[in-house]
């Protein structure tokens, strides 16, 4: 179902007739209850008025309060099922966002920075929430029982209703000349709030490179600048809200004033009884929480119609990757690149290393190992060619395939998790706590390894370790993976003589295949293949022997 001012999903839309349809229930028997009060009224007043009894007037009180119980009950079901509905359909776009996000490439280009982007999971999605939970469904609601009970004053006074029907256009009308300055406020507020959001996100990651060069008063300044931009959109904002506010509260008791004035006149005519105009200034007075209403009904249409184009924005970004479904064959590691193109990084690159291989990838900065290295990875998606894991296509895999096939140790693919367990064992599909244990003391962690064998969470901060920790903490992570072709990036330049021979003995021991990337990748490796690469091209492909250098230590 197609509903007004909501993104429609790629997944699908939830369900949201079922809800729609029992607001509808529920408006239309707010309108019945208050149609049966007029009555009541209506009947009771009249007698009253020609013979005043008091057994009368306690029967009168006491259905009307009745009538009041049913009603709040009514409105009570009637805001639930609107949460209901805003909720419910809030978490499906939640979860459909978020998974058109992770099917795009790593490095796909989208349309907003990290900053807005956590504002499309918090205020877009907040905005289109309140609009189906608390702007939809109350017009719905609201516009039944207006509607019902402007029907049901029509029988009574036919005056009085066309009259109060004349005064709730007029009231629209205003109220929709007032809101296009609310969406255009919106549009700019949420345009100054994201850049904001982003300038700290910014600054925040670079806090090191301020402190270093001593630029605390420069960023505070620049910030207070965005931040007092937004400040003075919000304010214009604020005030274009409160003039409907005002229009919306002025109509609300101008309403009843208006039929309790033309009431009166046509009761002094005798065209009205008593009963009668106090009927019709119940159901008057029915129509003011409805017209106070109607105010926010605009306010969340405007927001959400901001917030609906931004989050379409975000959703038709990028093409999704084609989720593979093919098994890994057996084999133990063998590469095949045929024509593998990549961002003019790398160019129409043809290569097959056999399983088992050790291969040392060199080249001056910006050659393309890196780059070569995560294609292999799965990381980023080539611009053309293929990439073939023991005769098998990569982008055909399935994900638990993949990560049997390769895994990438290096920074360009940091460490992920609150716990060091969690970090570790990311690339695992079975338990592994001894073999990390293991692996732990094997590269120099023995403190961290008693700590998890004794079954204590460790909870450690990435960015707080040295190169050197991290360095073997990401080879931790690929070796535990269990993966038939092992890709190291740039580890060696962070480890010391000591650590160098802890990783390259493991490097030794591994089963599979072996891609080093570096400057110096020999280092970790005995003997093996060389690849050398300039301006994404392979220039040249030799085998290679370390021979055994002489440490000096001192």
């Amino acid at each position: 179902m197609r509903v007004p001012l909501l993104p429609r999903l790629a997944a699908g839309d939830p369900p949201l007739l079922g809800p729609l349809l029992r607001l509808c229930a529920l408006g239309l028997a707010q309108a019945v209850l208050a149609v049966a009060a007029a009555r009541i009224t209506r009947a009771g007043f009249d007698e009253l008025f020609a013979a005043p009894a008091a057994p009368q007037l306690r029967s009168l009180l006491a259905a009307l309060a009745l009538l009041a119980l049913a009603s709040a009950g009514l409105r009570h079901l009637e805001t639930m099922t609107a949460e209901r509905l805003g909720h419910g359909w809030a978490h499906h776009a939640r979860l459909a966002l978020f998974a058109h996000l992770l099917s795009l490439a790593p490095d796909a280009r989208l349309p907003c920075g990290e900053g807005a982007l956590l504002l499309r999971f918090a205020g877009d999605l907040t905005a289109l929430r309140r609009w189906l939970a608390r702007g939809l469904a109350r017009l719905v609601a609201s516009g039944i029982a207006v509607l019902a009970t402007l029907a049901a004053l029509l029988l009574l006074a036919p005056t009085l209703a066309l009259l109060l029907a004349v005064a709730l256009l007029l009231l629209a009308l205003l109220a929709l000349g007032l809101a296009r300055d609310l969406q255009r406020g919106a549009a700019e507020m949420r345009r100054l709030r994201g850049r904001l959001a982003q300038r700290i996100a910014e600054r925040l990651r670079a806090r090191r490179t301020i402190a270093a060069f001593a630029r605390e008063g420069r960023e505070r300044t620049r910030i207070a600048r965005a931040s007092a931009r937004l400040g003075a959109r919000i304010l214009a904002r604020a005030a274009a809200v409160a003039r409907l506010r005002a229009l919306a509260e002025a109509g609300s008791y101008a309403v009843p004033a208006l039929v309790l004035g033309c009431g009166a006149l046509l009761a002094s005519r005798a065209a009205l009884t008593p009963g009668t105009l106090i009927t019709a200034l119940l159901l008057a007075g029915l129509f003011a929480p409805r017209i106070r209403e109607l105010a926010r009904v605009l306010e969340h249409a405007s927001a959400a119609a901001v917030a609906r184009g931004r989050f379409e924005a975000l959703l038709a970004a990028g093409s999704p990757r084609r989720r593979g479904r093919r098994r890994l064959p057996g084999g133990g590691g063998a590469i095949a690149l045929r024509r593998l193109s990549c961002r003019g990084r790398l160019a129409r690159l043809d290569l097959d290393i056999a399983a088992g291989a050790r291969v040392a990838v060199t080249g001056p900065s910006g050659a393309g190992k890196t780059t070569l290295l995560l294609l292999l990875a799965g990381v980023l998606t080539p611009d053309g060619g293929e990439i073939r894991i023991d005769g098998a296509e990569l982008a055909r895999l399935r994900p638990s395939a993949r990560r049997r096939a390769v895994a990438f140790a290096g920074e360009a693919v940091p460490l992920f998790g609150r716990r060091l367990e969690e970090m570790l064992l990311y690339g695992r599909d079975r338990p592994g706590r001894a073999e990390l244990v293991a692996l732990l003391r094997a590269l120099g962690f023995a403190a961290w390894a008693e700590e998890i064998a004794a079954g204590r969470a460790l909870r450690l901060a990435p960015q707080a370790l040295s190169a050197g920790e991290r360095a073997r903490l990401l080879l931790a992570r690929a070796l535990l993976a269990e993966p038939r072709v092992l890709l190291l990036d740039e580890i060696e330049a962070a480890l010391d003589a000591d650590n160098r021979r802890r990783v390259a003995a493991l490097i030794a021991a591994f089963p599979g295949t072996v891609l080093v990337a570096g400057h110096h990748p020999e280092a970790l490796l005995g003997r093996g293949r060389l690849l050398r690469l300039e301006q994404g091209r392979l220039v040249e492909d030799r085998p290679f022997a370390r021979e055994p250098r002489l440490e000096v230590v001192g």
